[in-house]
């Protein structure tokens, strides 16, 4: 849906992506109740949720989401994702068949049915959904990036390492070391390994930004012993957005850790010249 004309449910995206959950909370609520047949206010009151372990209360309202708007992907998604939270097999099962039945290319779904497998059949799941994303890593980011919304480190961070190629794309890499510190996984020194995979990495294979990567990068700034990649990813970022100071900042952070880092040169020029 079109959020522009609504104040209170883009209010409460910037608190969801402060994560200020309590006062994002609080405006979807009221958005809700102003407008009960919109879905986003539901949906995001379903993630909060769901952020909090609360997997009864987000199914209630996620269910009012897709009774709302059944083109909802992410809500037809979580509402799978927490019937299995909730060990409820037999409905989970009913509703991936229901949305794969609805887009047989919801690929997330297709990644929430592996947890649906068992014994003998779960190799050959995976298997099948290996090859049903093999040409797609872009997929394994964009699921990534779903259960990161949820608070889903661990998923988040395991969906991220199934891109085939693996190993050539730095924020695969990123989110998979940023996820297990952000899960609060005691030793980080698998999540250190993975950054420093990732800033040896080329950035032309850096096929995908969004703003819903600048948690991932900035923990791993925060944590790695070279951040330069890191820092100019994030810096891309901010100029897309048109943050442009904050692109600067990070551009500068670049160049200060790499100082022969020419493509950061260049964006730090051109972001001082779009703020000034």
């Amino acid at each position: 849906m079109d959020i522009s004309n609504n104040k209170q449910i883009e209010e409460g995206l910037m608190f969801f992506k402060e994560e200020k959950y309590v006062e994002a909370y609080a405006t979807f609520e009221a958005a809700s109740r102003e407008d009960e047949s919109l879905d986003l206010p539901f949906y995001y009151m379903a993630a909060i949720h769901t952020r909090r372990k609360e997997y009864d209360n987000a199914l209630e309202q996620v269910e009012r989401a897709i009774e709302n708007n059944y083109c909802n992907e992410k809500a037809r998604n979580l509402k799978a994702f927490l019937l299995i939270k909730l060990d409820r097999m037999k409905d989970a099962k009913k509703t991936v068949k229901e949305n794969l039945e609805y887009d047989p290319n919801d690929y997330m779904s297709h990644q929430i049915s592996l947890k649906l497998h068992v014994g003998r059949y779960i190799e050959s799941a995976w298997l099948d959904y290996m090859k049903l994303i093999s040409c797609v890593p872009q997929v394994c980011l964009d699921i990534a990036r779903t259960y990161l919304e949820w608070g889903m480190y661990d998923e988040a961070g395991g969906s991220a390492e199934t891109a085939f190629d693996f190993d050539k794309y730095p924020m695969h890499h990123y989110y998979k070391g940023a996820c297990q510190i952000l899960a609060g996984h005691y030793y980080i020194d698998g999540a250190l390994r993975e950054f420093e995979h990732a800033e040896r990495c080329m950035p032309s294979n850096c096929y995908s930004l969004e703003p819903e990567d600048i948690k991932i990068l900035e923990v791993a700034i925060e944590n790695a012993a070279n951040s330069a990649k890191a820092c100019y990813y994030l810096g891309l970022i901010y100029l897309d957005i048109k943050e442009y100071e904050l692109a600067a900042k990070y551009f500068a952070k670049s160049i200060e850790q790499d100082s022969t880092f020419s493509a950061a040169k260049e964006k730090l020029e051109a972001a001082c010249m779009k703020k000034a």
